[in-house]
């Protein structure tokens, strides 16, 4: 998952690439949203937003990747129940609309992937069963000399 945060800083890169006809350049671009936040910046986003590809999630930093869905608590609180009902009724129509030009294997996985998102624990992911130690050097067993 990427954050939200992310996700618009991602968008308002896209809507640059819109208002440019998609002819931005390296040097046009200054790669700052690169540079600074680990983020694809325009010139990167161009290829796949003219050919309407999915943006590879390995063009996002580490940083920007989440584990949860939970949504900011301050956007959250902002947004009203209409508002969010709103934003939700086209994403609606068009995964209905995905669904009725797939085939049954396909449908199988959007209803599988569908219940992942809303019912966590059906997800195949498990937490690790042990902490991994992430600070200092690692320790090396000691042997004994002879």
């Amino acid at each position: 998952m990427i954050s939200i945060q992310a996700l618009r800083l991602i968008l308002d890169e896209v809507e640059r690439v819109g208002n440019n006809q998609g002819e931005i350049s390296v040097e046009d671009c200054g790669c700052i949203l690169r540079n600074t936040c680990g983020l694809p910046c325009a010139h990167e986003l161009v290829e796949y937003v003219w050919e309407d590809k999915p943006i590879p999630i390995d063009l996002v930093d580490g940083f920007w990747k989440k584990l949860g869905m939970e949504e900011n608590k301050k956007q959250a609180d902002e947004d009203s129940d209409e508002e969010v009902r709103n934003r939700y009724i086209p994403i609606k129509a068009d995964v209905d609309k995905y669904f009725d030009a797939s085939n049954k294997a396909e449908r199988i996985l959007i209803v599988k992937r569908m219940r992942e998102v809303y019912v966590p624990t059906t997800t195949p992911l498990i937490e690790p069963n042990a902490p991994i130690p992430t600070r200092g050097h690692p320790k090396v067993a000691k042997t004994k000399a002879y």
